[in-house]
């Protein structure tokens, strides 16, 4: 981990409740156990780690009339945060220009998204090319019990190497999606005043 140096820019796409949602384009960046995570569309860090941390792996799932008018929308200006893992603290600051702290295993697995995890039991389903690399491709499933509903997600990831270069949650029940890809991955280009808050 001590010599990660990585940017990565992502693009995350919904479709929940059979509509597409509006994108978000995040980048991503690594330089030993630093990070710093940047969502350009204006959304709250409650949304960008929703993304990564919802049970079903769908992000925020609407589930009434008053949830689905009160969808945050996109706000003008950036999301960013801040953190180190073993440092038990980070920092965000949100597109409205709040800043505030919060725990580090919080924020982590926005940052951490782009690297495998709970991999090593599961036996590969196939290879591909993306972006430009050889990947190996695995599928696994999420299942459980949400609102009183039985739910399965499944979970596809193309793996190259460290990374994860795209992760694909679908709910087999319905048409809701969710899809982070990274679109642009730059190793040794990154520099501590990158990482620093």
């Amino acid at each position: 981990m001590a010599d990660r140096n990585v940017r990565a820019r992502m693009l995350v796409t919904r479709n929940v409740s059979g509509t597409p949602g509006p994108e978000s384009k995040l980048t991503l960046w690594w330089l030993g156990d630093r990070f710093h995570v940047r969502d350009e569309a204006g959304r709250a860090f409650h949304d960008v780690a929703t993304d990564v941390v919802a049970p079903r792996g769908l992000g925020f799932i609407p589930r009434t009339i008053e949830d689905l008018m009160n969808v945050r929308l996109p706000l003008k200006g950036r999301m960013d945060c801040f953190g180190a893992l073993g440092v038990a603290e980070g920092t965000i600051t949100e597109p409205w220009g709040e800043k505030w702290k919060a725990r580090t295993d919080r924020i982590s697995p926005v940052a951490g998204q782009l690297f495998p995890a709970g991999l090593e039991s599961v036996r590969p389903s196939g290879h591909e090319r993306f972006l430009n690399r050889d990947c190996v491709e695995y599928t696994t499933h999420r299942e459980g019990t949400d609102g009183g509903r039985q739910y399965r997600s499944k979970v596809r990831l193309l793996v190259a190497g460290p990374y994860v270069l795209l992760r694909e949650v679908t709910d087999e029940g319905g048409p809701m999606r969710l899809r982070a890809e990274v679109t642009a991955l730059d190793e040794g280009v990154v520099t501590e005043a990158d990482v620093k808050a």
